[in-house]
């Protein structure tokens, strides 16, 4: 017995060991003359064969008794603390933000998305015809008479000049109707504008009526 040898720390050595046997991954010794390893405790963990101590395990991650690895938070919750055990000590993320796997704080939608619920792993674009110009948003909002709205809007666009829109929620610039000849459609319009006596408009889609020339007049309105 004077002969054996004490076995190092990160290693075990059961009865009649030639060698010692470093400890596997998700275990560790920190003494010497030991028999066998002991696993790591939940909230810690252990990557490497031969160790002394386990890791903490890091935000974001959780980390089951004996873990090699730690594993992700699931997507839709995170963790914010150090030493997490188990899947369900990650947090839930809250509405109007969103958690991908592993994440350590949820993130705030930014404009242009939003979140409807709870444990939402990505944010969704808003829909055709819908904005959103705040961040850390549960939904939408309609896009107004006059303008329209693509998909993932953080703002509304107007129609443009010479085309109007007395509908609400449209998504692109061609659902926007085209102005009349005798009319003009500013930028943003809901309605035609008849040309003012003294004005016209020759053709579709005029932004503005055009002043009679030099030496012609116009009395009567949208022509």
């Amino acid at each position: 017995q004077a002969d054996c040898h004490a076995c190092p720390p990160g290693h075990a050595c059961s009865v009649g060991s030639s060698a010692p046997t470093p400890c596997m991954p998700g275990n560790f010794m920190p003494n010497a003359s030991a028999a066998t390893c002991v696993a790591c405790a939940p909230g810690k963990y252990q990557p490497s064969r031969g160790a002394t101590a386990c890791l903490p395990c890091e935000p974001g991650k959780f980390c089951e008794a004996g873990a090699a690895q730690p594993a992700l938070c699931p997507a839709g919750t995170y963790g914010d603390a150090t030493d997490l055990t188990a899947a369900e000590e990650c947090r839930n993320c809250t509405a109007g933000f969103a958690c991908a796997s592993g994440s350590t704080e949820p993130k705030p939608c930014s404009p242009g998305s939003y979140s409807p619920n709870a444990r939402m792993a990505e944010c969704k674009p808003c829909e055709a015809g819908k904005y959103q110009d705040e961040p850390q948003e549960t939904e939408c909002m309609t896009c107004t008479p006059g303008k329209f709205c693509p998909t993932g809007s953080s703002s509304e666009l107007p129609c443009e000049g010479g085309t109007y829109s007395n509908q609400s929620g449209i998504g692109a610039q061609e659902q926007c109707n085209e102005c009349m000849a005798g009319f003009s459609c500013n930028p943003g319009s809901t309605e035609p504008k008849p040309c003012s006596p003294g004005s016209y408009a020759p053709n579709a889609r005029m932004a503005e009526c055009l002043a009679c020339d030099p030496g012609k007049y116009q009395d009567e309105p949208q022509e």
